[in-house]
């Protein structure tokens, strides 16, 4: 509202907060069933084995039921072997930190963390130190379509080890009435169910085995709270809800913005656990990830898809009642981005973009535009061809989309020493970008990948950092 009155801002560059949270190691020895053809390798659920434990038993290489220091250093190193192995007086001060941080003890009153073993890891986690049962939905998340409306919403469930069941999965949807003493939508008079389509991959070490579902729940109403199930009959999730923004100039909209998230080695689930925090105090209209999401790789050719169900059921409470809109990463590139373009949908089609990878929506006042750092962006490139149409027709609907916010993974401008070449003026990112923003005058540009957090104006003579 204050930019439609005439007043203007400076504009601003913002690499967000990344907590280098990190999930798998590299080296063959953490992996002893990845010996031979990855193909036959079992999953975490085939040996019995929560994915929780499953992720500790990679880390814990001497298999004696505790994570030491050394242990969490060689595994953290080999995610970013190029960079240098975290100090262990660093990784002490994290872990303490980690765990202090959800004690009801002050940090002071607690001994060093040197070590966790895994009884005190799985009472940490409780909520992802468990099995699905067999056919049921879990890892739900919500995500939207690019115009804006909230007409349509996208719901996307994972299910594992259904059989050979026929009958369809679907999602079934209705106005939330407050006041109403069940949980289960089928007793709205109001329900609407629409039939889900199924997609799968089979990439990676260990392979992969569950069945992806997307539904699409329309002919949604502005200003109104709805409540969903999915799954298939006898087989449906537990209600959740969500809810579907009023339009006007009265209506305020909140975002969370993060990136590089991971899960709980070891700390990106405290992202998680801080985001429901704050979402308890004032809800959120979306989420948005600028990409490295679950960190599943475990070398330069290799993910073990396992990880990225951990980080699934990890933000389940939030992406299931909320759209999760991401941006994809250099985490994410394992086998031509496979398991990232399966997991979400984003609208690239309905934007004229490219699948998740670049893309644009609607919510409230903004013009979100997520970019790719990750494919080809050089002028011609069909993603800078479609970065210039799409800014161009952000420019026309500034009446109705006065901010223009643009989000990837890889900073055009930081100060930090990691990659400095890659993110300063005159590099090939910022010279590629930093004019278009210029031009069209985007207000805000959000990025991860340095795992530092700064804000920045640049004024095209001197770099002014906070």
């Amino acid at each position: 509202a204050t930019m439609m009155e005439g007043k203007v801002y400076p504009r601003v560059v913002i690499v967000v907060l990344c907590l280098f949270l990190f999930c798998c190691n590299r080296h063959a020895s953490f992996l002893p069933w990845v010996q031979g053809a990855a193909s036959s390798a079992p999953p975490p659920s085939a040996r019995g084995v929560t994915r929780l434990r499953f992720l500790f038993d990679l880390v814990d290489a001497n298999h004696d039921d505790h994570m030491d220091l050394k242990e969490i250093q060689t595994f953290l190193h080999a995610i970013e072997p190029e960079d240098p192995p975290t100090s262990l007086e660093s990784l002490a001060n994290m872990m303490n930190y980690v765990y202090s941080s959800t004690s009801s003890s002050s940090s002071s009153s607690l001994s060093p963390v040197t070590s966790v073993s895994w009884e005190a890891f799985r009472m940490k986690h409780p909520n992802l130190d468990l099995m699905t049962p067999e056919g049921f939905p879990e890892q739900i998340h919500l995500s939207l379509l690019s115009d804006g409306s909230w007409e349509t919403v996208i719901v996307i469930w994972i299910v594992f080890q259904q059989g050979n069941s026929s009958s369809p999965s679907f999602v079934q949807y209705a106005p939330r009435s407050d006041s109403s003493s069940t949980n289960s939508v089928s007793s709205s008079s109001m329900m609407m169910t629409q039939y889900a389509v199924n997609r799968t991959y089979d990439v990676g070490l260990g392979g992969w085995h569950g069945t992806i579902y997307q539904a699409s729940m329309t002919g949604l109403r502005q200003c109104t709270n709805y409540t969903y199930q999915v799954g298939r009959t006898n087989a449906l999730s537990a209600s959740h809800s969500f809810s579907v923004p009023c339009p006007g100039p009265s209506s305020s909209y909140k975002f969370a913005v993060m990136g590089d998230m991971g899960t709980v080695i070891p700390a990106g689930w405290l992202v998680t656990k801080f985001m429901e925090e704050d979402n308890e105090k004032e809800k959120f209209t979306a989420i948005i990830h600028l990409g490295d999401i679950a960190y599943a790789g475990i070398n330069a050719d290799g993910e073990v898809s396992a990880i990225w169900d951990i980080w699934g059921s990890q933000v389940s409470s939030l992406s299931s009642s909320m759209p999760y809109m991401t941006a994809v990463g250099n985490h994410e590139s394992y086998y031509n981005f496979t398991a990232f373009n399966n997991r979400f949908h984003m609208p690239g089609q309905e934007s004229g973009g490219q699948d998740n990878f670049w893309f644009s929506f609607n919510v409230g006042f903004v013009h979100w535009v997520m970019i790719s750092t990750e494919h080809n962006y050089a002028p011609g490139s069909p993603q800078y061809t479609w970065l210039v149409s799409d800014l161009t027709k952000a420019a026309s609907a500034r009446a109705s989309q006065p901010f223009v916010v643009v989000c990837g993974h890889r900073p055009i401008l930081s100060s930090n020493m990691m990659e400095e070449d890659t993110h300063l003026p005159g590099s090939t990112l910022f010279e590629t970008f930093d004019p278009l923003f210029v031009k069209f005058n985007v207000d805000l540009v959000l990025t991860g990948h340095v795992h530092a957090y700064e804000r920045s104006f640049y004024d095209n003579a001197t770099t002014i950092v906070n």
